[in-house]
């Protein structure tokens, strides 16, 4: 009776025992909710980086490879290029790279400080990218190559590629490459030998090689002739941080506000003194251009504001206690093609 009490207490302990080292199953993952790039919308600030699902009705932290801290007590992200499924941003900390919309992040091997980011418009068929920083320019001709620094002695802060001219903006003034960044002309005859902070260049580049440059603070430069010579377009006074062209409309950021021109520099107007008062205005985010610029938003140094009707009247857009460094979205996807190649107007 004992034997027979005993052998039953070994088998339950033996049987704990293999219970207890079966591995608990692992809990599948919960997805996060869907990213919907034509709602999506990053910012950068003074904090690190942050997140709209909503097309700026609500921001969420985002958190970097390696930041030890969220925003908003993270580094300054100055840096946001959106495109495909891919995102690159970046700032004090280096270059970060996402490849699922903007879900997890990875650190790139370069640890200069970042402004911009540029890729080839025939990505991914050419997957050269250019990274500007505040040691220069670097080129990386395919993925998981290192970055080799080009031989151009400034810093840079924002680029164009028209192709096949590169043009940059830099602490020296404007320079452009026709060898993808090998060699370089500039700053060119007229103007300022001081940095430029913002760039616009035309649609038509081929054939209507224009330059528009913002030049410290002595306002709007323009170049008919790819950089050669320049000649001053107005906001003589001005420190401009940002440029975009549209069509006939050419935007500028100012210290003091928010500025348009229609005949390129002959006018300039400003925008929205009542809306925009003591906010100066410094990146700007047009979602829908070219087909679109009723609606665009600009980043403020306190918070972002949104316009639907082309810059008239301004509404806050959230992050009202954050510096707006730098705004980014996803392009419009491309009109869908039929069978032969033509829109489809179903």
């Amino acid at each position: 009776m004992k034997r027979r009490a005993w052998l039953a207490g070994v088998a339950a302990s033996l049987a704990a025992r293999a219970h207890a080292q079966v591995p608990e199953p692992t809990p599948t993952p919960r997805p996060g909710p869907p990213v919907i790039t034509t709602l999506t919308m990053f910012a950068g600030t003074d904090g690190g980086l942050f997140r709209t699902r909503d097309w700026a009705g609500t921001w969420e932290p985002v958190a970097l490879t390696g930041e030890d801290v969220l925003p908003p007590d993270a580094s300054p992200v100055r840096l946001l290029r959106p495109y495909g499924l891919e995102v690159y941003a970046g700032g004090d900390r280096g270059l970060f790279h996402s490849e699922d919309f903007g879900e997890t992040w990875q650190r790139l091997p370069l640890e200069e400080n970042a402004f911009a980011v540029l890729t080839s418009r025939y990505a991914p068929a050419d997957p050269t990218l250019f990274v500007a920083t505040g040691a220069g320019l670097f080129r990386r001709d395919e993925p998981g190559r290192p970055f080799r620094r080009l031989a151009l002695d400034a810093a840079v802060y924002e680029m164009e590629w028209p192709g096949p001219h590169l043009v940059l903006a830099t602490s020296r003034g404007v320079f452009v490459s026709v060898d993808g960044g090998e060699t370089f002309s500039g700053p060119g005859e007229g103007l300022p030998p001081t940095h430029v902070r913002a760039l616009a260049v035309s649609s038509f580049f081929a054939v209507d090689p224009v330059i528009l440059a913002a030049v410290g603070d002595v306002g709007v430069f323009r170049s008919g002739d790819a950089g050669r010579t320049w000649a001053s377009i107005g906001l003589e006074r001005q420190a401009v941080s940002d440029l975009f062209w549209l069509g006939p409309f050419l935007y500028a950021c100012a210290h003091d506000g928010l500025y348009r021109t229609v005949d390129l520099g002959e006018t300039w107007e400003r925008l929205s003194e009542r809306d925009l008062r003591d906010r100066a205005p410094s990146v700007m985010l047009f979602p829908l251009a070219p087909d679109s610029g009723a609606e665009f938003f600009i980043g403020t140094e306190r918070g972002v504001y949104r316009t639907q009707d082309g810059g008239e009247r301004f509404t806050q857009a959230g992050l009202s206690d954050r510096r707006i460094l730098a705004l980014g979205t996803f392009p419009p996807p491309p009109p869908e093609l039929d069978k032969k190649g033509k829109k489809d107007r179903k």
